[in-house]
């Protein structure tokens, strides 16, 4: 074989070709071997990974502090252009945001609201505390009254409070708290106690208090209509007499004392107002101011009251040209008789006007 290889140059050539391919393949396989050794040579002495406890990433929270609203401006240590600057600032620190005109607003408002609530507190204590005085007030003037026979001179007695008790209110508030009292006292008094302080406080005596003052004894009021006082006074015990009042012609001598329509001892003026609640044709009856033995019967007219004279002759009453056994004789005529008669008008009595 060797020698037919070497003697034909045809089978030669063949075979050449042969060994060629066969050493192209062999130098191929060479490389790839020499690759493959090389990465598993370069994957021993790479390190192995070792697998370990899972790493936790901790990331920092920084809770915001409440500040209560205030006028001051936030003050803070690092400027607000370091703090949006820096690159943990988005995570590790809260986003601070620059106030708007409405925060503004609202902070004013809550200043505003909080200085009401402060002003409203503050009159609520001067009340309180002028509540007491005026207690104290009050208690100061019922001691004065309680042994005092004569009518106080106001202003010094206001002064003599205001010394007495080192209150900070001036002299003209204090002339209120007095003009008050005296205008309310009989909704807090009766009987002698109140017959006391009206006279001594000279207190303004309306209707209704001289009214409920003659309950208790007898009256005397003066002045004009806006400032009419008590001026006199005597209880029915005669326990109490205050002032200047007429005892020789007691009201409780005469057996009309009883009657609803007899009111005493009072003046014109007195008479007009007392009517001036009543309706036309009513009537009362009275002493005379001009005589006090005289009697005077006013009634209610339609313009102005209608006053008639009753004289006292010899234990009678006459009226005109009439004459009467006893008043309520003459009262009984003149409800269905004119008292007064003319072309114009009749004038009767209607009724009598209750105490």
């Amino acid at each position: 074989m060797k020698a037919t290889w070497k003697t034909n140059p045809h089978l030669r050539c063949e075979i050449g070709e042969l060994e060629d391919e066969l050493t192209t393949i062999y130098e191929k396989s060479i490389g790839s071997a020499e690759t493959n050794r090389a990465v598993a040579t370069a994957a021993a002495v790479t390190p192995q990974k070792v697998t370990t406890a899972p790493t936790v990433k901790i990331q920092q929270t920084i809770q915001p502090t409440v500040v209560p609203y205030s006028r001051k401006p936030l003050n803070t240590s690092t400027p607000m252009e370091e703090l949006q600057a820096s690159p943990t600032a988005s995570t590790s620190r809260p986003m601070l945001v620059a106030p708007t005109d409405s925060d503004a607003e609202i902070d004013e408002q809550d200043v505003e609201i909080d200085e009401q609530d402060a002003e409203i507190d503050e009159q609520d204590a001067e009340i309180d505390e002028q509540d007491s005085e005026k207690i104290e007030f009050s208690q100061f003037l019922t001691d004065k009254c309680e042994n005092a026979t004569k009518p106080f001179v106001l202003r010094r007695l206001v002064a003599e409070f205001r010394a007495k008790s080192n209150t900070p209110r001036t002299q003209a508030a204090i002339d209120k708290w007095l003009t008050k009292y005296r205008a309310t006292i009989h909704q807090n008094l009766e009987g002698h106690s109140l017959a006391k302080q009206v006279f001594l406080l000279q207190a303004p005596v309306h209707v209704n208090l001289e009214t409920t003052l003659q309950k208790f004894g007898k009256t005397k009021v003066a002045g004009p209509s806006d400032r009419r006082r008590l001026t006199g006074f005597l209880s029915k015990d005669k326990s109490l007499k205050l002032g200047d009042v007429d005892e020789s012609k007691e009201d409780e001598e005469t057996p009309m004392k009883h009657e609803p329509w007899f009111f005493g001892r009072i003046s014109t003026q007195r008479a007009n107002e007392l009517l001036s609640h009543g309706t036309e044709g009513q009537f009362l009856v009275r002493f005379a101011e001009s005589n006090g033995d005289d009697l005077a019967v006013t009634r209610r007219g339609v313009k102005q009251n209608n006053h008639f004279k009753v004289q006292n002759v010899d234990g009678q009453l006459k009226i005109g040209n009439r004459t009467f056994m006893n008043m309520n004789a003459l009262i009984a005529f003149y409800t269905t008789n004119p008292i007064f008669s003319s072309s114009k008008r009749k004038l009767y009595l209607s009724s009598p006007l209750q105490k």
